[in-house]
């Protein structure tokens, strides 16, 4: 049998196999929907609603805050590795040397006339991912990743030194640094409130929103400062956004930056 053959057979073996699997796994989720007692996600939908009109962001900065943590600073983590695999000589090279990448080099004129347009499309769309997070689909994450690929992109197209958006490093990891600090601190900040007028101390408490009614801050006029400006009062919801959109956004850029100047010196 040629190698072809043997290719096709395969991919055709596992098409079928993805198929079954996919069939029996939703005929299993139908037959016992019914049998589905209503858990954590009955209480999400149950007082989701009083901080925040999404679901998705009420759970992970509220229901969830520490795991969001986590994965704030897993990202934080993968920065570190490959700024000890690569090191800060060579990106600090890269913007000290003139010559570009060979995809830089590459690009097109209807590439470089196109890029910049794109890039800020991104750009835009993804700061609106991440203000709006608590009220539509999206966040800190989707969003700072939308504003890093406008970013990669034009990094891409017109190289590190020529590139519009003039991130270096150091702008970058103060970023990063940034966004973790507003997260870490909002969290202390709930912590100190509810510990302070309940006894029993909870990080990440939405203070401006109080949705368990456990704190007075309005007795200091400190509400207004710590609720977002927003009519849906989602309180430091979108704080957290913001703090994780640069975070991620940094972290991505940073390791983009890495790889395309270790793909240079291959």
């Amino acid at each position: 049998m040629k190698t072809s053959e043997f290719e096709q057979g395969r991919n055709i073996l596992m098409g079928v196999s993805l198929f079954l699997i996919s069939f029996l796994l939703l005929r299993t989720m139908y037959i016992f929907s019914d049998s589905i007692i209503p858990g954590m996600s009955h209480l999400y939908n149950l007082y989701s609603g009083n901080i925040a009109p999404n679901v998705i962001t009420v759970i992970l900065f509220d229901f969830r805050g520490y795991d969001t943590l986590g994965e704030t600073f897993i990202l934080i983590t993968a920065v570190i590795t490959t700024t000890m695999v690569f090191g800060w000589g060579s990106i600090k090279e890269a913007f000290k040397k003139k010559e570009s990448l060979p995809m830089t080099e590459k690009s097109t004129v209807i590439q470089k006339l196109t890029a910049f347009p794109m890039s800020m499309l991104l750009v835009a769309f993804g700061v609106t991912i991440v203000l709006g997070g608590h009220i539509t689909p999206g966040g800190g994450f989707p969003g700072g990743s939308v504003i890093a690929t406008g970013y990669f992109l034009s990094v891409v197209i017109y190289g590190l030194r020529k590139t519009p958006f003039r991130f270096t490093h150091k702008f970058l990891i103060n970023l990063s640094t940034i966004g973790a600090l507003i997260f870490l601190l909002t969290g202390v900040v709930g912590l100190v409130f509810s510990a302070y007028y309940h006894g029993t101390g909870y990080y990440l408490y939405n203070t401006g929103v109080d949705p368990y009614q456990i704190i007075n801050i309005g007795a200091f006029g400190w509400d207004n400062i710590l609720d977002y400006p927003d009519p849906t009062h989602p309180g430091v919801l979108p704080y957290l956004n913001i703090g994780v959109g640069f975070n991620v956004l940094a972290g991505l850029s940073l390791i983009a930056m890495f790889f395309m100047e270790a793909k240079k010196d291959e």
